[in-house]
């Protein structure tokens, strides 16, 4: 509790400074610019005997060197706050045009006039010309650039927020999305590698048992990994490994599996269940009984980044569909939000061949 007080201070104190040294600069800026006038003027005494005229004495005064002023930089003071969290927020954001308006012409009366009277009632009615001239128009240049910069205040916060929301909406929208998807692939997985072991059990097969431990760990992986963001990439290559040789014990010698790993997986992670789409896809769609098929699958590690080529056979019956399954468009769609900007996906047919490759940088 104590921390994320301190990170709200710290996160406030760059505002704060900031609101100081604009006003300082506000205020300061007539005394920058502003000439001092000369007040009165106080001609040489005459003398006795005559002596030559002496030179004339001026007295200078500053305009903006009054309680006048003094109170029309508070009430603009207060009406640059008053306007940014009260005015704007409660009546121009709410469509209350005519009320907002009234009220911002009566205080823009209450700066004009205010001031000036009490720099009347303060310097008597032997006041130089210049203050009933300038400083009226100089008020209400004030007031306009306070009215521009404390709306502009709440149209920049109200941008913040804007974006925040859209951040947090879009944020939301993906984890939803992820999650539908993450809902549509485990189960699609698990029923082919179920009915797999089926088929074993029922022919009484020497590697049911084998097979229902490689099943075993997959299962685990898909229940505990899979929820995660992200997981090591040994774990996913463990999984794909395990879903290979689970195919390779319902496939005939009609079947060749080609599969190569090389490269340094340590210390990297990818999203869970993402390249294994691809490597059901080839055993989908590239084995027949009928023909000799093959299936090649090659992934490699260079510097930080993933290399998946897979490569299988196309039969007939298999070409209008073979690009166009859930689990490809599901995969695609998953790499767009995870790994936007930073892969390259391209899935080509060639005569017989069906290949996908997919560079991941997983820096």
């Amino acid at each position: 509790m104590i921390t994320a007080l301190q990170n709200v201070r710290q996160s406030k104190l760059p505002l704060i400074l900031l609101h100081i040294s604009g006003w300082v600069l506000f205020f300061s800026l007539p005394f920058i610019f502003m000439p001092k006038l000369p007040a009165m003027t106080y001609p040489a005494m005459p003398a006795f005997p005559p002596v030559p005229p002496m030179p004339v004495r001026e007295v200078h005064l500053n305009p903006f060197l009054s309680r006048g002023i003094l109170l029309l930089n508070g009430l603009l003071f207060i009406y640059f706050y008053l306007n940014a969290y009260w005015l704007m927020p409660k009546l121009f954001s709410r469509k209350k045009y005519w009320f907002f308006t009234l009220i911002t012409i009566c205080l823009l009366l209450l700066v004009l006039f205010v001031p000036e009277k009490v720099h009347l009632i303060h310097r008597g009615n032997n006041v130089i010309e210049f203050r009933r001239r300038s400083p009226d128009l100089i008020a209400l240049f004030l007031f306009l650039v306070v009215f521009l910069l404390s709306s502009c205040i709440y149209i920049m916060r109200q941008w913040r927020n804007a974006e925040r929301l859209n951040r947090a909406i879009e944020n939301e929208q993906l984890t939803t999305e992820l999650a539908f998807l993450r809902s549509q692939i485990n189960p699609h997985f698990l029923f082919n590698t179920l009915n797999n072991i089926y088929t074993l059990a029922v022919t009484k097969s020497e590697y049911t048992g084998n097979a229902i431990l490689k099943l075993s760990d997959m299962m685990r992986y898909v229940v505990t990994d899979a929820a995660l963001d992200v997981v090591p990439l040994e774990k996913e290559i463990a999984y794909v490994k395990d879903f290979v040789e689970l195919q390779k014990i319902r496939l005939t010698d009609k079947v060749t599996v080609v599969m190569d790993i090389s490269g340094a997986t340590s210390g990297c992670q990818v999203a869970p269940l993402l390249l294994i789409t691809f490597i059901e896809n080839a055993f989908k769609h590239g084995v027949s009984t009928a023909h000799a098929s093959q299936i090649e699958i090659r992934l490699k590690m260079v510097n930080g980044k993933l290399d998946l080529l897979v490569k299988n056979n196309i039969h007939q019956g298999h070409q209008a569909d073979i690009s166009a399954g859930t689990g490809l468009t599901n995969a695609q769609r998953r790499l767009d939000l995870l790994y936007k900007n930073k892969h390259q996906l391209k899935i080509r047919q060639d005569n017989d061949t069906f290949y996908i490759h997919l560079l991941l940088d997983l820096v």
